[in-house]
C-alpha cells in the first residue's frame, strides 16, 4: 500500500514536469522541472532561450572549455532553483521531464552544472 502511494506521488510530479516542458521555448530539448518538499510543490521551471547569470556561473565552474561571453541559456533545474528563496532544500526532491522534437518522452540526464 505504501509503495502505491509513493508511486502515485512520483507520477503526479512527473506529470507536472511534463506539462511544464511543453512551455519551454527550446524546440529541440524541452525540459520542465518542479521542486517538491514534503509533498508540496515549492518551485517550477523550464529551459529557455534566455541567459541567466547563475547558469553562467555554474557552467563555467564545471567546464573549463566554455567561452565566458557565450550565452548561457537557463536549464529547467536552475530555472526552478532561482525561484526558491530562504528555504532549506536538504530534504527536497526535483523532478525533471524531457520531451523530444515529436513531443514524446525522451532520455535525459543533468549536465555537470545542474548535477
Amino acid at each position: 500500500m505504501e509503495v502505491d502511494k509513493k508511486t502515485h506521488k512520483i507520477d503526479k510530479f512527473l506529470a507536472l514536469a511534463r506539462t511544464l516542458a511543453t512551455y519551454s521555448n527550446v524546440y529541440r530539448f524541452k525540459h520542465g522541472s518542479c521542486i517538491v518538499k514534503r509533498g508540496r510543490i515549492i518551485a517550477q521551471g523550464t529551459n529557455q532561450y534566455k541567459s541567466h547569470p547563475l547558469q553562467r556561473q555554474y557552467n563555467i565552474s564545471q567546464r573549463q572549455d566554455i567561452i565566458n561571453d557565450a550565452p548561457h541559456y537557463i536549464h529547467a533545474e536552475i530555472s526552478a532553483l532561482t525561484k526558491v528563496k530562504n528555504i532549506d532544500l536538504s530534504d527536497a526532491e526535483i523532478y525533471v521531464y524531457r520531451l523530444s522534437l515529436t513531443g514524446r518522452p525522451a532520455i535525459s540526464r543533468p549536465c555537470a552544472a545542474c548535477m
